[in-house]
C-alpha cells in the first residue's frame, strides 16, 4: 500500500556522482562539506542538547519532530548546493534522468520483491 509518487532526490547519490571514490556520505559530512555555516543546527540533534537549548522537551516525540525538521531543512539546503555542483560538472541529466529513475525502480523492487521459481532454478546448470 505504499506509493512512490512525486519526485525525489537522494543527496547520497548526488555526492557519489560528484566523487565516486569517497566513502558513503552521512548527513553530518554532507553539511560539513556543503553547508559548514549550518553545522550548529546539526550539533546536539542526536543528543537532545539542541532540543533543550530551544526550550523544547527532550522527551517524547517532540524531540523527534525537532530532529526531523532540522534534518529536512538541512537535506533540502544540501540538495540545493549539490544541484549547483552537478550543474558545474555537467552531471545534472545523469542524476535526474538515469540515477533517480534507477533508484525508483530499485525501491519498487525492494517494496514488492521479485519473483523466484525454485523449479526453474533447479533446472539450470
Amino acid at each position: 500500500g505504499i506509493s512512490l509518487e512525486g519526485s525525489f532526490e537522494d543527496p547520497k547519490v548526488a555526492c557519489w556522482l560528484l566523487d565516486s571514490g569517497s566513502k558513503e556520505r552521512t548527513l553530518h559530512n554532507m553539511v560539513t562539506n556543503f553547508l559548514p555555516n549550518e553545522l550548529p543546527l546539526l550539533e546536539g540533534v542526536g543528543t537532545g542538547q539542541g532540543v533543550q537549548s530551544l526550550g523544547l522537551s527532550a522527551s517524547g516525540d517532540r524531540s523527534g519532530r525537532y530532529r526531523a525538521a532540522i534534518e529536512s531543512v538541512l537535506i533540502f539546503n544540501v540538495m540545493n548546493q549539490l544541484h549547483s555542483e552537478l550543474q558545474k560538472e555537467n552531471l545534472t541529466d545523469v542524476f535526474s534522468k538515469v540515477e533517480m529513475p534507477t533508484h525508483y525502480c530499485l525501491a519498487l523492487l525492494e517494496l514488492n520483491g521479485i519473483g523466484f521459481s525454485t523449479t526453474a532454478y533447479e533446472t539450470q546448470d
